[in-house]
């Protein structure tokens, strides 16, 4: 009888309410920082040095590589003589010391790279495709 009176106990709803409320109630857990919009650089083709994100600001090696820069309003300082340099996107800005005859490619609004040749040679070769866009020999301040 007395073990019929503690299973009745145990199934009633109201026992089951009354376990619940003594139950000291739980804190809620913190909100963790949002991560950093920052994407890791990520090899494309052998030798290309990939860059992404939007609002980034890094400084990297890049010597004997090709750079790809694809994003918006990123600042990158690419030090050691990149063979080549690509940006695309909007509102860029690009430090780099490049390799003499490399290459400098810009496709989008709004983006600035400064170079400076790593030792004496052949003018970089420039193309620029997009509104207000430009670039810039660091020695001098001409834009190209």
């Amino acid at each position: 009888m007395l073990a019929a009176a503690l299973l009745a106990m145990l199934v009633t709803p109201s026992a089951a309410q009354s376990v619940e409320d003594a139950a000291p109630a739980m804190p809620p857990l913190p909100d963790a920082p949002p991560a950093p919009p920052r994407l890791a650089p990520a090899v494309g083709s052998p030798g290309t040095l990939l860059l992404r994100g939007d609002g980034v600001t890094d400084a990297l090696d890049c010597t004997g590589r090709n750079v790809m820069i694809e994003g918006n309003g990123a600042s990158y300082t690419l030090r050691g003589g990149c063979r080549s340099v690509t940006v695309q996107g909007r509102d860029n800005t690009v430090e780099v010391e490049l390799e003499p005859g490399g290459r400098i490619a810009i496709a989008g609004d709004g983006d600035t790279v400064r170079y400076a040749p790593t030792q004496p040679g052949p003018p970089p070769v420039i193309s620029v495709t997009g509104a207000a866009s430009r670039v810039l020999a660091r020695d001098s301040g001409q834009a190209r």
